[in-house]
């Protein structure tokens, strides 16, 4: 096993690594102009329109999973450039709902 150094909030941590650690798909950071679904589920609407203003914090869609009612927001201030999913639309996790820009 080889010894690995993890830098955490600027603590040195020193730990032995795992074949698993090594074999791990690096993280890609997601673009935040993507809206994507955090969890699988139905879409129960969609609150905005193509080329419409959104602001951090605004109601994009809304949605069932899990028997919960569930809502996506806008992560970032911009327009709406796409709609990827419509009311009664089954989706899975990452699925595309907006796009921003």
């Amino acid at each position: 096993m080889e010894k690995i150094q993890l830098n955490i909030d600027g603590t040195l941590y020193e730990t032995n690594s795992s074949r698993t650690f090594a074999m791990r798909k690096p993280h890609v950071p997601s673009n935040i102009n993507n809206v994507t679904a955090p969890i699988p589920g139905t879409c129960l609407s969609v609150e905005v329109k193509v080329g419409q203003k959104v602001k951090c914090g605004d109601i994009l869609v809304l949605f069932n999973a899990m028997k919960m009612f569930n809502r996506v927001v806008a992560p970032v201030d911009g327009t709406v450039k796409e709609i990827n999913i419509a009311a009664g639309q089954v989706f899975k996790k990452r699925h595309i709902f907006l796009v921003l820009e």
